[in-house]
């Protein structure tokens, strides 16, 4: 899949030695069981690997998603930050989740003073939908973006 300057392929182990190969084992799996997953974010011109978005089956642990639901978020590589590498890739790997599934919406969550992420969620369209903690315990605010009619 393309988008304006990023190309995203499956996140399999064939990035593992660019990105968590644990994440990678487990993104490749998801893939093969599911038919949608995270996304390893390219560079269109360089090639360059920017990041990871992921899309996928929510994991427990989560206070505020099920894991029925399909949760999105995104991990961008420092040397690429605050260039719009992120608001790009999850416009597109979203837009990829509707033909993929039949979620009727998605979720995403970011730690309470990750203002970043709040700003980047709510200029995609997420709202707000609750507070809850992490798989650490970490204070977190959930957002949600349903399905375009």
């Amino acid at each position: 899949m393309e988008a304006a300057r990023l190309r995203l392929v499956p996140l399999t182990k064939q990035f593992a030695d660019r990105f968590d190969e644990r994440e990678c084992r487990a993104a490749d799996a998801h893939w093969r069981e599911h038919g949608f997953g995270h996304w390893a974010l390219l560079e269109r011109q360089t090639g360059d690997f920017v990041g990871s978005a992921e899309v996928h089956f929510a994991y427990a642990g989560v206070e505020g998603i099920s894991t029925d639901e399909v949760e999105v978020g995104i991990e961008i590589l420092p040397d690429y930050q605050g260039q719009g590498y992120a608001t790009e890739a999850l416009a597109a790997m979203i837009g990829d989740a509707w033909r993929r599934t039949n979620a009727d919406h998605v979720v995403a969550y970011t730690r309470t003073d990750h203002a970043v992420s709040i700003t980047l969620m709510k200029k995609l369209g997420f709202g707000f939908r609750s507070s809850g903690s992490g798989r650490d315990d970490e204070p977190i605010v959930v957002y949600t973006l349903s399905r375009p009619s």
